[in-house]
C-alpha cells in the first residue's frame, strides 16, 4: 500500500475518532431561553430588526450529529437505532450516544489500515476489513449502554427493599401515603433515592399523584417493583392498610437479589472450570516433563 495514503487515513480516522470521543463526552449545554424564543420569532420572520433580508443559515458541524441523532431516535433498528430508554434511564444524551458509535467505529477502521499496511496486506482486503471492524467497532457503545441500563436496573431493584422497608414505617407512624413516600426518599442516598426524589418533587409542581408517576416512570423504564410500590401505594390512597404488603414485597425483593446473586455465582464459578483444566495440564506437564527427558537420555 502506498505510505501516503495510508498516513493520510490514519490520521484522518483518529482525528475524527478523538474528535467525536470527545464531543460523547462532554455534557450538553444548558438550553437558554432567551436565546430559544429569539430564535423562534426570527425564524418565522424574512427580516431581521434592522429591516434587512436575514442571513441564510449556515451549516454546522454539530448539526450532523444532531441530524443523526434525530434518525437514530426515530429508528427501530437494532443496528442502527439508538437505545433511548435506556439512554434516559442512564441520563445520557442520544448525541453523545452517536459520537461515541461514530468514534469507536473511526477508531477501530484506522487501527485495521494500520495493522493491514504494516503487515502488508493487499488494499481490497483492508478495505474490506476496515469497513467490517468500523461496523463491529461501533456496535460497542450500543453493548455498554444496554449493559449499563441492566445494572441500573438491578440497582433499582435491590434498593427499593430498603425503599419499601422505609415507606412501611413511615405508614406504620401514620403518615398519609404522599407523606410516606417523600420522607422515605428523602432518608437514602444514592441514585436510586435521588431519582425517586425528582419524580415526587416533579409531582408537587405538576398535581399529579405520586404514584401515578412512580407506576408511569417504572412502566417506562422496566422496572417492575417500581409499578408494583406504586399500586400497593394507590391502595393506601383508598384506605387500605398496606405495611404487611410492603414488608412481605421488600422481604421478595431482597430473595431475589439472593437468588440472582447465587446464579451469577454459579455462572462464575462455570467460567472458571476450563482455565482451571488448563492450568492442571500444564501443572502435570511441568512434573512429567523432567522424567520423560531422563528416560530418552538414559535409551
Amino acid at each position: 500500500m502506498n505510505s501516503t495514503v495510508v498516513v493520510v487515513a490514519l490520521g484522518a480516522c483518529a482525528g475524527l475518532a478523538v474528535a467525536l470521543l470527545i464531543a460523547a463526552l462532554v455534557p450538553a449545554p444548558r438550553m437558554d431561553l432567551v436565546a430559544a424564543m429569539t430564535q423562534v420569532q426570527n425564524r418565522h420572520s424574512p427580516t431581521d430588526a434592522a429591516g434587512t433580508p436575514r442571513a441564510r443559515r449556515r451549516w454546522r458541524p454539530g448539526q450532523v450529529l444532531e441530524v443523526l441523532a434525530e434518525r437514530a431516535a426515530s429508528s427501530d433498528s437494532r443496528w442502527w437505532g439508538a437505545p433511548v430508554v435506556e439512554l434516559e434511564l442512564l441520563q445520557r444524551t442520544v448525541i453523545g450516544y452517536v459520537a461515541a458509535r461514530l468514534g469507536w467505529g473511526l477508531l477501530t477502521c484506522a487501527s485495521i489500515i494500520l495493522i493491514g499496511s504494516a503487515l502488508g496486506v493487499d488494499v481490497l482486503t483492508v478495505v474490506v476489513l476496515a469497513v467490517a471492524g468500523a461496523f463491529a467497532g461501533s456496535l460497542i457503545p450500543a453493548a455498554r449502554v444496554r449493559r449499563a441500563a441492566a445494572a441500573v436496573r438491578l440497582e433499582f431493584a435491590r434498593t427499593l427493599a430498603s425503599y419499601l422497608e422505609l415507606v412501611a414505617q413511615e405508614r406504620s407512624a401514620g403518615a398519609a401515603p404522599t407523606a410516606a413516600l417523600t420522607e422515605a426518599a428523602t432518608i437514602g442516598n444514592g441514585l436510586v433515592f435521588n431519582r425517586i426524589r425528582e419524580i415526587l418533587t416533579r409531582t408537587r409542581h405538576t398535581g399529579t399523584p405520586a404514584w401515578d408517576a412512580l407506576s408511569q416512570w417504572g412502566q417506562r423504564f422496566q422496572i417492575p417493583a417500581m409499578v408494583e410500590l406504586a399500586d400497593i401505594t394507590a391502595t393506601a390512597a383508598d384506605g387500605a392498610a398496606i405495611y404487611t404488603t410492603l414488608t412481605a414485597k421488600a422481604a421478595a425483593l431482597r430473595q431475589a437479589a439472593l437468588a440472582s446473586d447465587r446464579e451469577e455465582a454459579n455462572r462464575r464459578s462455570e467460567t472458571l472450570v476450563g482455565p482451571l483444566a488448563c492450568l492442571l495440564f500444564a501443572f502435570m506437564i511441568l512434573i512429567i516433563y523432567p522424567l520423560f527427558t531422563r528416560l530418552l537420555e538414559r535409551m
